[in-house]
This record gives C-alpha cells, structure tokens and sequence, in this order.
C-alpha cells in the first residue's frame, strides 16, 4: 500500500471537536481547560484519580469548557501503537452525531498491559 504524498484535511468535523479537530470538547462554561492525556500514561491515570471528581464537578456546574487532548506519545513503549489506537478511538466518529461523548467513556484510562 503506497502512502500518499498529501493528506488533505477533512471535509467535516465530527461534533464534540475541537475546529481543528486534536481535542474533544466537553461543557461549555466560560473558563476553557485543556487537559493532554496519553492512555498509557501513568501519570495522566494518575491526575485523572486523583484531580477528576473535581473536574466533574467544574463541568456539572457549568463553570468550564473541558477539551481533552488525546495523544499518543507512549507508542514506542507499545508494539501495537496502543496509545495511538486508545486516541483515535476516543474521538467521536461520525459528524454531526447526536451521540454525546460523554467524559466517563473518553478517558476511562486502562491499566497499563503489555501490548
């Protein structure tokens, strides 16, 4: 399979994006928080742990627009690109969905495996 020598950007957006399309979009408060996570991290598991309740509560009383950032910068401790693959799927999929990604599915971090 040859690669292409220019990747054009997508024609649509999926909702619950950012425009430029590297972050999910959650509330709409007027304070924006922007939180980069990797699904591998132990380190974003462990802010989740620890700093989500309050996050959760920031949202439910509408006092912030959350944006997760899903990376994938610990492919190379994977040989299955996991944290690249855990990021894709956490983006919602299809434009103008009316599904709502919901925080609980989007960064429920996996314990670390050894894929």
């Amino acid at each position: 399979m040859t690669r292409p020598n220019h990747i054009s950007e997508p024609s649509r957006v999926p909702a619950q994006t950012t425009p430029d399309a590297d972050g999910i979009v959650l509330g709409g408060g007027p304070i924006a928080v922007d939180i980069y996570i990797d699904f591998m991290c132990p380190f974003c598991r462990a802010f989740e742990e620890r700093h989500g309740p309050a996050v959760d509560e920031l949202l439910a009383r509408s006092l912030i627009t959350l944006v997760y950032h899903p990376l994938g910068i610990l492919d190379r401790l994977s040989t299955t690109r996991y944290s690249t693959r855990a990021s894709a799927a956490a983006h919602p999929t299809k434009a103008g969905s009316s599904t709502t990604c919901t925080r609980c599915s989007t960064i429920s971090l996996p314990r670390r495996s050894r894929d």
